[in-house]
């Protein structure tokens, strides 16, 4: 009855010789037989293993857990140091970085993960930069140069003017000339502007879908008379049912620039031609002159700004006539380039997306 035919687990602390105890699991266990209890079958085994056991785990806890988390720790910050020395010499590069030693280049770490893939990255933007601040520097040189011309000119001729009282004559002669210079002082400022504002991308081009044998005969119209004087003949050819989506205004400057350049640089007599040539995706315009040509060393630079040939260096123009022509065609996504002989004529290509 005081089983109640259940097994149960008892603790039992037991002297096993005098002074030493030692606790044992008990596990008692009923027989029962026709509802009588027949015998009682216990078992027990001592508990020192699982003390043990405990203590141990105690031990490693609450001591060597402790001691494992510290010393992971200083192995960690010590490891993340060791990872890190690169970007810490990357930064100690990048401060010392300023506009006036812009060559300077961060040192690529040996190994090839994302901290040598950051320092390429960054190496190639300080190329960048570095392209764009001598560009500039280049730029506003250049500005400055062209510029002293033409105000040197003004300040010239109005000093000498005011030594004296000068005739009415003199005077028209001396202001007609002032706004000669004036004039191509406002149009250099206006192209210089307009670059600016291609750079910016500041542009809208409204693009309208063009006929251009139509367009490019208007164009070759409206310049005729500057090659009259020249006594330069001006032909076109376009095939029939040529069309192409662009900007009207900025199409026509691009082409006046082009033939502008190619009267001026074309002797007396001589010719030039515009051709169109079209296919399932681009349209290619070309316009050929038979005039003094450029020199090859001097081809990669004709686009750059303010940049003019040896032999046009005597022209009247600033050389910004080019670099607003590509501007004009990259802003349409396009191509211009130059094949040129010396002498014997040069042939701007410019390559045009349909769409």
């Amino acid at each position: 009855d005081t089983f109640a035919g259940k097994s149960r687990f008892d603790k039992w602390r037991v002297e096993l010789y005098p002074g030493a105890f030692t606790t044992l699991r008990m596990l008692t266990t009923p027989v029962i037989e026709s509802n009588k209890l027949i015998y009682v079958v216990q078992v027990a085994s001592p508990l020192t293993s699982t003390d043990n056991a405990i203590d141990n785990l105690s031990f490693l806890l609450f001591v060597l857990l402790p001691l494992t988390v510290v010393i992971t720790g200083f192995a960690g910050a010590f490891l993340a140091k060791v990872a890190l020395n690169p970007v810490h010499e990357m930064i100690k590069t990048i401060n010392l970085i300023k506009a006036e030693n812009l060559k300077l280049r961060l040192t690529l770490p040996p190994s090839r993960d994302e901290i040598h893939e950051l320092a390429v990255t960054f190496n190639e933007m300080l190329n960048r930069l570095e392209d764009s601040f001598t560009s500039q520097q280049q730029f506003m040189q250049d500005i400055s140069h062209e510029l002293k011309t033409p105000l040197a000119i003004l300040k010239g001729e109005l000093e000498v003017t005011l030594k004296r009282i000068r005739t009415s004559a003199e005077y028209t002669t001396v202001l007609e000339s002032s706004l000669e210079e004036v004039n191509r002082i406002a149009r250099m400022v206006e192209n210089l502007l307009t670059l600016a504002r291609f750079d910016t991308k500041t542009i809208a081009l409204e693009i309208e879908l063009l006929d251009l044998e139509d367009f490019i005969s208007h164009v070759v119209e409206d310049i005729r008379g500057l090659a009259l004087l020249k006594n330069i003949a001006i032909t076109h050819i376009v095939p029939p049912g040529s069309f192409l989506k662009a900007d009207r205004a900025q199409l026509r400057r691009l082409l006046l620039n082009l033939l502008d350049n190619a009267i001026k640089y074309t002797n007396t007599n001589g010719n030039i031609t515009v051709k169109v040539s079209t296919d399932k995706s681009f349209t290619l315009i070309r316009v050929t002159d038979s005039g003094i040509g450029i020199p090859d060393v001097e081809l990669p630079h004709i686009f750059d700004r303010f940049y003019r040939v040896e032999k046009s260096r005597q022209g009247s123009g600033y050389g910004l006539g080019l670099s607003i022509s590509k501007s004009i065609v990259e802003a349409h996504k396009g191509t211009i380039s130059a094949l040129t002989t010396p002498d014997h004529g040069t042939s701007f290509v410019i390559t045009l997306p349909k769409e």
